[in-house]
């Protein structure tokens, strides 16, 4: 329980994948991040302390993971990989339900990010 690894095939090009997720218009819920890397058309990553934290815990002592994403010409579309790491470092009383968390918000975002370029899609036909 230390790593997250999900992906998806999406029918769009890299190049808009990569613009609709760092785009400001697809933001959901603020949250602090430190950029680490990215490449255009290729990959970005972030730290973050992940999850809700607990009422008894001092967010600034929380360890950081790290979210990748890596983007790959696949079929005509472009496959999306997301990788969070780091939920070893979290407090074993934490561990299991942010991992949980994070699990299922990453399916649903990665079933979001498609759903909205197909949508897109349709509005540009």
């Amino acid at each position: 329980m230390s790593r997250i690894e999900r992906s998806t095939l999406i029918s769009a090009p890299r190049a808009r994948v990569h613009m609709v997720t760092t785009h400001p218009d697809y933001a959901g819920i603020g949250f602090d991040i430190v950029v680490q890397d990215v490449v255009p058309d290729e990959r970005f990553s972030w730290k973050w302390q992940p999850g809700v934290p607990d009422e008894n815990t001092e967010r600034a002592k929380e360890p950081w993971t790290t979210v990748e994403f890596r983007l790959a010409d696949e079929g005509g579309g472009t496959r999306v990989t997301l990788t969070e790491s780091g939920f070893e470092q979290l407090a074993p009383e934490r561990r299991a339900r942010v991992f949980a968390e994070q699990d299922k918000g990453w399916q649903e975002q990665l079933r979001n990010l498609g759903d909205y370029l197909a949508h897109r899609a349709q509005a540009r036909a």
